[in-house]
């Protein structure tokens, strides 16, 4: 998860050079001083205070870990849409902390990829619509990954190669079960998932 920190700046930047943190600085033509700002340390959260030049004032930001694998989950999609309608992706947020999901990107089996942007809430849900290369109805390979190009979670479905979840046609979606599984489903985007009755 990155941190973009901002500040009034007076004087030429230092250099920031500490283990486990990995920082962006750029420079804005008003003078202010922008700090991309990622821990990647350790899974509990971390403080980090920032002194700005010719200021009194500190600004503190709570700096939350690097998502790892499976803190973001593939939960729903639908790959044929009914007619008129666009295919989509829903991701969901298992962790308690808001995760920006700017320079992360979705990649499906051709290798074009979709760039997200915008913040996923705890335990919420983002929807991404209209991936780019399009989910083809027989089987495609759904990637999602973070800026740092590290693979958070993903999704091999109908005659795709190891599948692990079914193909599907309108009007139905593929998401996961209670259990985790990957199943036909009645689509609830931005929402909890609805499985079938028994």
């Amino acid at each position: 998860l990155s941190v973009l920190v901002s500040m009034p700046f007076g004087a030429s930047a230092a250099n920031i050079n500490l283990t486990n943190w990995q920082v962006t600085a750029s420079e804005g033509d008003s003078h202010q001083l922008s700090l991309a700002v990622e821990y990647l340390g350790s899974n509990e959260q971390a403080t980090v205070s920032v002194d700005a030049p010719d200021t009194t004032d500190d600004i503190e930001s709570v700096v939350a870990p690097a998502a790892q694998p499976g803190d973001v989950t593939i939960n729903e999609f639908v790959s044929d849409p009914i007619t008129g309608q666009d295919e989509w992706v829903e991701l969901y947020n298992n962790t308690e902390n808001e995760i920006n999901l700017t320079g992360w990107y979705l990649m499906e089996g051709s290798g074009k990829t979709t760039q997200l942007e915008g913040n996923i809430g705890p335990e919420g849900y983002a929807i991404v619509t209209k991936p780019k290369g399009s989910l083809n109805n027989s089987g495609d390979l759904i990637q999602l990954y973070n800026p740092l190009d590290t693979w958070i979670d993903g999704i091999a479905y109908g005659n795709w190669n190891n599948a692990t979840a079914p193909a599907v046609s309108d009007p139905f979606s593929v998401g996961r079960s209670a259990n985790n599984d990957l199943i036909e489903m009645e689509p609830t985007p931005g929402e909890v998932n609805r499985e079938p009755a028994a």
